[in-house]
């Protein structure tokens, strides 16, 4: 351990040049990295909702909308022409952006009503043209209620307000897309209207604005248009909001960070070197680091935020241990050469420099074993960190004490040498209070730790992207006034699966009669399956020794029809089609030695029945509104709302019609009049597979979970019986796999954290027994955290789960310094009472400083824009603060119960 030191002490100048070489030579790295902020990067890849979702958005054309919310001022709400117009030109004008498909784009500028162009066949789009008059108006009002598949989707259930969807592709870059979108926003005529831009990309755009506002970064133009349009003036704001803007805009967290690190070497050592040389140190950790992401192409994930301000609090506690031991080193012996105090101080302080940067690396390191690769990065790159600044500590810090002899290095307020001094102080006082009554102040740790349970018990977990905006940001209201006038921002997708099949073989014609058809008992291995399927009878080319009667070269290619029942008769399997088809022996007319083609292909959701099922599905999910479902729609509403339509809107005919042809052909209207993306959205071409969308208002994690089980046993029950199979995706189900990852990870780090650390310190104090007593501290601290964020409500999420692993890393650095030097009191002979009255006066003015610093640098985060990184912040705050707490009561008193040597003196 001492080896590092030591070379550094006898070659400075060399070790200098060596950290500048490898400084500069890695910084170019910076410059390759890139930020990503979408919701996708957050999940594990290989989960199996992770894979549906990316298979159901392929299939169905699904993309993340951009909600362009406009809210006009007019006592009419929507239904005023200045709005109108403004709605057809803000979707004329993104229809235009780069990178956006304008097919994706819905409006109700974009949608058609049930009214045909005059002396056409096609029908009109509902601002086609735009109303002017109150008796137009008054007809787009009435299309809207009668249509209702805008309702809830496209114009809010009062009509006060209505939404453009934009659909951004999956590697669309969200921040220039959504500075494109404020640009056609502020070049529109918006007086009189309130235009928020919210939904997952925005929030993923904003997100990433507000990271690189924390790390201190100036953002590109993009990123501050962003900015400036979703914080406006008029929001109200409160002045804590206020201060966090000003922070992130003018100055950013890790360089407060760094502003409130040199103020606690300045105060504590009052030397301008002690303040300097940890500053260096920092600026070359967070160089390498970000330096390393770059060059191994690394994104800084949403994850990251945090990381540099982690780095600056944590990589420069040590200082303040080797600060404070060499000065006392240097008030011990003022005269002794400068190289012999360095070399001492260093001796002494080796060990738990190593033994708290590997416990607090290891800390981070067990994030490595989470499903999510943002979470797996930050605890690599965050040890990487630490690790850097171990070795630049033993290394570059004595070089720079040699090299720049600083002097003027003042101890910390009431730390003395390890001698004992004949008046006691605070510490000596404290350390004979402990030791005087151990078992008190270990049973009352083991009362507060008992009490931990009933936090457990209230612990929630919960994340979404909405939950990363405060409460009174623009963002936030805005998603809130659209849950409560929309069917929701969240998505759950139900994919609807009939079965995929397609059989076909040769077909004699003496097996085609009139009114059916014959075919092997093993060509479908289940006939119930091929009710509803199409049937195609075609010739083959025929051969040329077949004699044609005049006119065969008339007579129809193929035949076409539904299956209306299968049945197993006389070792045969026989069809019947639907007699208004006719009959395809009498159309074709094959002669005996003609050779025909069959084929059967599942269309089964154009079968009146299992339509009907999903018409039940679609009402059973809509009456969940305790799992804050606000809407469904689904390829039942579409059809019953088509037929309703063509029926000159009689209420009677709002349902799903019995004539399985009827049905095919409305699907086929549907793609002719609203677009084939339009029927993509709902049914694939084959109608086998169906897409049914849950929106909700909040996606709670209980809740949802709630609402998945409900549909999982109603799809048992009245699904699986017509062979109706059932998939979920979505953002929302997406999400569920996100959080199901968090708890894995936070049970898995946690047990690799107390392993790894235990693991480490019994290696380097060649103890099992003194390992576990430098975890208690940190141990305790943990689940008193848990505990808290049980009692206050607070949810468990992807920022909010990392504080354990991280305050188990660093926790037990305190326990460490404190242990170490009541080691080297038992060592030296002294009693137990001595040794921990000697360890405190040494190490706690240290301990205290290092705690204090620490839990200023998280403390930073509290003025993060991003909601659960101040949570982090304050987590881990609690946390430290609790450490320190137990690592000067509850480890002084276990060292005096068992804590080795002498007693008391000559015992």
């Amino acid at each position: 351990m001492n080896l590092l030191h030591r070379f550094s002490i006898r070659h400075p100048r060399w070790v200098l040049s060596v950290a500048l070489l490898v400084t500069l030579a890695i910084a170019p790295g910076m410059f390759r990295l890139r930020l990503r902020t979408d919701g996708h990067a957050l999940v594990p890849p290989r989960a199996a909702a992770v894979l549906t979702d990316r298979e159901v958005r392929r299939e169905f054309g699904v993309t993340d909308p951009l909600v362009v919310l406009l809210r006009p001022r007019d006592a009419a709400g929507i239904l005023n022409p200045a709005t109108l117009r403004l709605v057809a030109r803000l979707t004329l004008e993104l229809g235009r952006l780069p990178g956006v498909d304008s097919s994706s784009i819905r409006s109700l500028a974009t949608e058609v009503g049930d009214h045909l162009r005059p002396g056409t066949l096609s029908y009109h789009r509902l601002l086609d043209p735009i109303p002017t008059t109150r008796a137009q108006l008054d007809e787009l009002a009435g299309d809207l209620r009668a249509i209702e598949l805008y309702t809830g989707t496209l114009v809010s259930f009062d009509y006060r307000s209505t939404a453009i969807l934009v659909g951004v592709p999956e590697a669309a870059d969200r921040t220039a897309l959504l500075a494109a979108v404020h640009g056609c926003i502020a070049g529109a005529d918006t007086s009189g209207h309130r235009v928020d831009l919210i939904g997952a990309p925005a929030a993923e755009a904003l997100l990433g604005t507000h990271i690189l506002e924390d790390l201190g970064i100036s953002l590109h133009p993009a990123g501050r248009r962003a900015a400036r349009f979703a914080d406006r003036p008029d929001t109200g704001l409160s002045p804590l909001a206020r201060l966090r803007i000003a922070i992130a805009r003018h100055l950013g967290l890790l360089p407060l960070s760094i502003v409130v690190m040199a103020l606690v070497f300045a105060v504590c050592f009052g030397s301008v070197s002690a303040t300097l040389l940890p500053l260096l140190e920092a600026g070359a950790c967070l160089v390498f680091v970000f330096g390393l992401m770059g060059w191994t192409g690394v994104p800084v994930y949403l994850t990251m935020a945090v990381l540099p301000v982690i780095l600056v609090s944590m990589g420069l506690a040590d200082e303040i241990h080797i600060f404070t031991c060499y000065s006392q080193h240097r008030i011990a012996r003022p005269e002794a050469p400068l190289t012999e105090v360095v070399s001492a101080a260093m001796d002494e302080m080796s060990m738990p420099v190593v033994a708290t940067a590997m416990t607090t690396a290891i800390g981070f390191l067990s994030f490595a074993i989470s499903p999510l690769e943002p979470v797996r990065a930050f605890g690599l790159f965050t040890a990487v960190g630490i690790v850097f600044c171990m070795l630049w500590t033993l290394t570059v810090i004595p070089a720079m004490l040699l090299l720049f002899a600083p002097r003027a290095f003042r101890a910390p307020r009431g730390a003395g040498s390890a001698a004992m001094s004949a008046r006691p102080n605070g510490w000596q006082r404290l350390s004979a209070s402990v030791t005087r009554r151990p078992a008190l102040t270990l049973a009352l740790a083991a009362l507060a730790l008992a009490m931990t349970p009933f936090g457990f018990r209230r612990l929630a977990v919960q994340d979404s992207w909405v939950s990363g905006f405060a409460k009174e940001s623009e963002f936030y209201q805005a998603t809130q006034a659209f849950n409560r006038e929309y069917f929701g921002t969240h998505r759950l997708l139900l994919a609807l699966d009939t079965g995929r099949f397609e059989a076909s073989g040769g077909l004699p014609p003496a097996d085609l009669e009139f009114d059916r058809i014959r075919l092997p008992a093993n060509f479908v291995a289940n006939p119930q399956l091929l009710e509803g399927c199409s049937v195609v009878i075609a010739r083959r080319a025929a051969s040329t020794t077949v004699a044609k009667s005049p006119g065969a070269t008339d007579r129809p290619s193929h035949w076409e029809s539904i299956v209306e029942s299968a049945t197993l008769s006389g070792g045969r399997m026989v069809i019947t089609t639907p007699p208004v088809h006719g009959s395809a022996r009498f159309l074709l007319m094959p002669s005996p030695r003609e050779t025909l083609e069959v084929t059967l292909q599942s269309q089964r959701l154009a079968l009146p029945a299992v339509l009907r099922r999903v018409e039940d599905l679609e009402r059973f999910a809509r009456a969940q509104t305790r799992y804050t479902v606000g809407g469904v729609l689904g390829p039942a509403d579409h059809i019953t709302t088509a037929e309703f339509l063509l029926d000159e809107r009689d209420p009677q005919f709002r349902s799903i019609p019995s004539d399985p042809d009827r049905v095919r052909w409305l699907w086929t209207l549907i793609g002719e009049v609203r677009g084939e993306s339009r029927l993509r959205d709902v049914i694939d071409p084959q109608f086998r597979r169906g897409l049914v969308t849950l929106f909700l208002k909040n996606a709670n994690y209980v809740d949802t979970a709630h609402l998945m089980n409900a549909l999982r046993r109603y799809e048992r029950e009245q699904l699986t019986p017509y062979h109706i199979r059932m998939e979920f995706a979505g953002d929302v189900a997406v999400s569920q796999a996100l959080i199901e990852g968090i708890v894995r990870s936070q049970v898995g780090s946690l047990l690799a954290s107390l392993l790894g650390i235990f693991v480490v310190l019994s290696i380097l104090f060649r103890s099992l027994r003194w390992g576990a007593l430098c975890m208690v501290p940190a141990g305790f601290s943990v689940a008193a955290t848990f505990a808290a964020m049980g009692w206050w409500s607070m949810p468990l999420g992807v920022a909010t789960s990392m504080f354990a692993g991280m305050v188990l890393g660093i926790g037990v650095d305190f326990a460490i310094h404190l242990a170490e030097r009541f080691r080297l009191g038992i060592r030296d002979g002294a009693t137990r009472p001595a040794a921990i009255a000697a360890a405190l006066t040494a190490t706690g003015p240290a301990i205290v400083v290092n705690a204090l610093a620490v839990a200023l640098g998280f403390g930073i985060l509290v003025l993060s824009r991003v909601p659960a990184n101040a949570q982090l912040g304050t987590l881990t705050v609690m946390s430290l603060t609790t450490c320190l707490v137990a690592t000067l009561l509850v480890v002084p008193a276990l060292l005096r119960v068992a804590g080795g040597g002498k007693t008391k003196g000559g015992d």
